[in-house]
């Protein structure tokens, strides 16, 4: 499964497409699709930085891809761009979590009926 943090500026992200496809240096299209809401996301993978894509490949990935996709659970398959155009051939489950902020709520005060939030 991929892990993506939305409190680090770069997502590595590690596959193995090249293995798979044989074909160096392709271009490679991301498509997410959210378990809950089933709304679909696409994005470009970015060149691959691997120091050995033989075994695995590395992306680095800004964070901004991930800005208007909601935190959850997803699908992803991975396409090729180039030099075959639309064939899937990687898939598996993606998680973007963000910040995890923990919130206090305590009954109302008796005084003024209003919640206090910590």
């Amino acid at each position: 499964m991929l892990v993506i943090d939305k409190s680090n500026p770069v997502q590595r992200i590690i596959l193995t497409l090249t293995e798979i496809t044989g074909i160096a240096d392709a271009e490679y299209i991301v498509k997410l699709k959210h378990d809950a809401t089933r709304f679909e996301y696409t994005f470009s993978l970015p060149v691959n930085v691997s120091p050995a894509p033989e075994r695995f490949d590395l992306f680095l990935v800004t964070t901004s891809v991930f800005d208007d996709m909601p935190t959850g659970y997803y699908i992803y398959l991975v396409f090729t761009n180039s030099p075959t155009p639309g064939h899937s051939f990687k898939s598996g489950k993606l998680l973007i979590k963000d910040l995890e902020v923990t919130e206090y709520v305590t009954p109302p005060n008796t005084d003024t009926n209003e919640y206090i939030i910590y």
